[in-house]
């Protein structure tokens, strides 16, 4: 069944919306060593703790203004970030900070990319399918 003129822009718009989430989520992941930082990791200190995933270190609660610029950059950033190839974190209690070496690329970018090109080839589809129709 042929579905509605609206109905195709509609799915065309998700379409597009969903290539756009996937490339805005690669783009962030990739330009993120990029921007210059407010706080400086050496100026908190870092605990050694062993966690479920194993070794990592965790913030010296303090009133530092580093340490405080690190959470806020946390919490814009929906409590993660990776930066000069350490991934940052924050707890749920929104008070603990965690970090540790970021892991080698897998296959998440891969996937990421793949999802991406898919999407933008069902938009494209999509797109073409309208121009048959409007003709």
């Amino acid at each position: 069944m042929m579905g509605t003129r609206e109905d195709n822009i509609i799915e065309a718009l998700r379409l597009f919306v969903d290539a756009l989430d996937n490339a805005v989520q690669v783009l962030r992941r990739e330009l993120g060593s990029s921007r210059t930082w407010s706080w400086d990791p050496s100026k908190i200190k870092w605990v050694k703790a062993e966690g479920q995933k194993g070794p990592y270190e965790r913030a010296d609660p303090q009133a530092t203004d580093h340490f405080k610029s690190m959470r806020t950059d946390l919490k814009a950033h929906d409590g993660t970030l990776t930066r000069d190839g350490l991934f940052y974190w924050i707890f749920r209690d929104q008070a603990t900070v965690g970090r540790k070496e970021k892991r080698p690329r897998t296959s998440w970018s891969r996937d990421a990319h793949a999802r991406m090109e898919k999407n933008l080839q069902n938009v494209k589809t999509a797109g073409e399918k309208l121009t048959k129709e409007q003709a």
